[in-house]
Formats: C-alpha cells, sequence, structure tokens
C-alpha cells in the first residue's frame, strides 16, 4: 500500500498541483461545488422522502434531483482523487478521511441498494414513500452530511 501511496504521491499530477499556485485551489474549489451539487439536491429530495415538504409532488422532482446529486458526486470523487493525489500518506492515516471514505461508501452503496429494489420505482413511478424508502432517506442524509463534516474535519487538520 505504501508504494501505491508513493507512486501516488509522484505522480506527474500531483506534482503539478503541489507546485501550481492555483490548480489546488482551482481544484478544491470544484469538489466543493461538486459537493453543493449532491447535498444541495439530494438533501431535499431525502427530506421530502422522509414527510416534509408534502405540498411538493415527489415524482417530477425524484428523478431530476437524484441525477443532479449523481453529477454532482462524480465531480466531488473526480476532484476528490486528484486532492487526494497531492498528500496520499498523510490523507491515507488520517481519521478524518477515512471516516469521510466509510460514509462515502455506505452513501453510494445506499443508493445503489435503493435503485435496484422496488421502494425507488414506488417514488418516481406512483409518488409514494415505502418504509424503506423512508429508511433509505434517512440514512442518505446521515452519509452525506457525515462525509461533508468529515471533510471539513480533514480541512482543519491537514490543511
Amino acid at each position: 500500500m505504501e508504494q501505491l501511496l508513493g507512486a501516488l504521491h509522484d505522480w506527474p499530477v500531483a506534482v503539478a498541483f503541489r507546485q501550481s499556485y492555483f490548480a489546488y485551489p482551482a481544484v478544491s474549489a470544484l469538489h466543493i461545488l461538486g459537493l453543493g451539487l449532491l447535498v444541495g439536491s439530494i438533501v431535499p429530495l431525502d427530506l421530502r422522502m422522509v414527510g416534509l415538504f408534502r405540498r411538493v409532488p415527489l415524482q417530477p422532482i425524484a428523478r431530476y434531483l437524484s441525477a443532479a446529486s449523481g453529477v454532482g458526486l462524480a465531480i466531488a470523487i473526480v476532484t476528490g482523487f486528484f486532492l487526494f493525489s497531492v498528500k496520499p500518506e498523510e490523507y491515507a492515516r488520517s481519521t478524518p478521511f477515512l471516516i469521510k471514505l466509510a460514509a462515502l461508501a455506505v452513501g453510494v452503496l445506499n443508493v445503489a441498494i435503493l435503485r435496484v429494489g422496488t421502494a425507488w420505482r414506488g417514488v418516481v413511478e406512483q409518488g409514494v414513500v415505502s418504509g424503506r424508502a423512508f429508511t433509505h432517506a434517512l440514512l442518505s442524509m446521515l452519509c452525506w452530511v457525515s462525509a461533508i463534516f468529515a471533510g471539513r474535519w480533514i480541512a482543519f487538520i491537514l490543511d
């Protein structure tokens, strides 16, 4: 593992990020933009699924907000990898980083399980939130908010 982290540290892109005055802050800003799109779209959908904002029809917003959150997640993962490459050994030893990765993994697994089951079809086709969909929405909020907190924790101890 240490060889892989060392190779990533020496990767020319990572070296360029460390040497550039603008590259790292630009990628960091894109990472925050991705997180904003992810959390800014999935949390309102999750809140609607757990019973808030009942006047807002679920069917028209579910597909759109989940797709927007997917774009945000993709941006956050790609930019997060680039940010990780700058200090891979330090991040890999960081408790907040490991918590963030765990929250990310559980969040992605949660959405994958929701999508393959019948609960998601009930949400997008009939606007019905089953007990299973409700539970997935609660877990979703917990995961993404936890990832945000862990990410901010990382910033305070490693940057």
